[in-house]
């Protein structure tokens, strides 16, 4: 029994250390692409590697890849996010509305796709309700915001910090609200098919 118990414990570590390689992979992946880019194609790779990684999720179930796509997530969010906090105080006030709404735009359509690709595979056993995504993204895109923070405090001192900070939470609210509102509509159209296809499957 104690081998047993022993041998559960190591697996468990395992699989806690591969989630880390994966999350930290994917962050900095995600994170160093969209980070680089300006304002709009930062924001169209980050719709597309949000998009991917909620469908590439529903495909596999392992600890290394799901952490490596909510990473992917968190990365991109966090990388736009700055681009965002960064460009639009400084443009002129008809580029910001106009900027406004393809921000808001794009990320509602990538919300509702990724909705709709969790939705319709939300029968499978390997596939996580879109709370566990909620989370997982939150407290990793909240980890990634602490190190930027930190190192501006670092560079620059308090107020740059502060400024980052302030930034950074803003423009992830509105990028967050983009997302999971037309991502919860999709989920929820979405989930008909799937149990009409259940009660189908049942009929003799």
């Amino acid at each position: 029994m104690r081998q047993l118990a022993d041998h559960q414990g190591a697996d468990s570590i395992g699989a806690d250390l591969l989630g880390m390689i994966g999350a930290i992979a994917g962050s900095s992946f995600a994170y160093l692409i969209t980070s680089h880019l300006a304002k709009l194609e930062s924001v169209v790779a980050c719709a597309v590697i949000i998009s991917f990684s909620v469908f590439a999720s529903t495909r596999r179930s392992q600890p290394l890849l799901w952490w490596a796509n909510l990473g992917a997530i968190a990365g991109g969010i966090g990388g736009t996010g700055s681009v965002l906090g960064n460009y639009i105080p400084q443009i002129d006030l008809p580029d910001k509305e106009t900027i406004r709404y393809q921000i808001i735009g794009f990320f509602s359509i990538t919300g509702f796709v990724s909705g709709i690709f969790l939705g319709r595979n939300a029968h499978k056993e390997n596939v996580r309700h879109p709370k566990d995504f909620i989370r997982g993204a939150s407290a990793l895109t909240t980890s990634i915001f602490a190190v930027l923070v930190t190192l501006q405090f670092t560079d620059k001192g308090i107020d740059a910090a502060r400024t980052l900070s302030s930034e950074l939470s803003v423009s992830t609210t509105i990028l967050v609200a983009s997302l999971t509102i037309p991502g919860w509509v999709g989920y929820q159209l979405s989930r008909p098919r799937v149990l009409v296809k259940k009660l189908l499957s049942h009929d003799p």
